[in-house]
């Protein structure tokens, strides 16, 4: 089962066939480790944004994306040296935070 995620009230996202994490419309936040972002083309981004910064290292490159309604930039963590291009993001790479700031498991009999 697909759930939508809401942005901003406004922008219906899907995280693929990521299971469900609760009752629908409960207030959660999202959690992806850096280096599990890719970066995408316009209209296949699950998080949509501007490139504001990227630093090429060696061993990775750090892009940072300025997102609407996010009070800093989001970063994406690529491995070695890499072009700025957005890819999917793996559903199974994101977690999901209850307003206590606790991860929500999913539950399989929501899914």
């Amino acid at each position: 089962m697909r759930r939508p995620l809401r942005q901003h009230d406004a922008i219906d996202r899907h995280l693929g066939d990521a299971p469900a994490f609760g009752p629908e419309g409960m207030p959660v936040e999202l959690g992806i480790r850096p280096e599990h972002l890719k970066l995408a083309n316009d209209g296949d981004a699950l998080l949509p944004g501007c490139v504001s910064l990227v630093e090429s290292r060696s061993e990775v490159t750090n892009v940072y994306v300025s997102v609407a309604g996010a009070s800093e930039p989001v970063l994406a963590r690529l491995a070695g040296q890499q072009a700025t291009r957005w890819g999917d993001t793996d559903p199974a790479a994101v977690h999901v935070f209850g307003a206590d700031g606790r991860e929500i498991r999913p539950h399989r009999s929501l899914a």
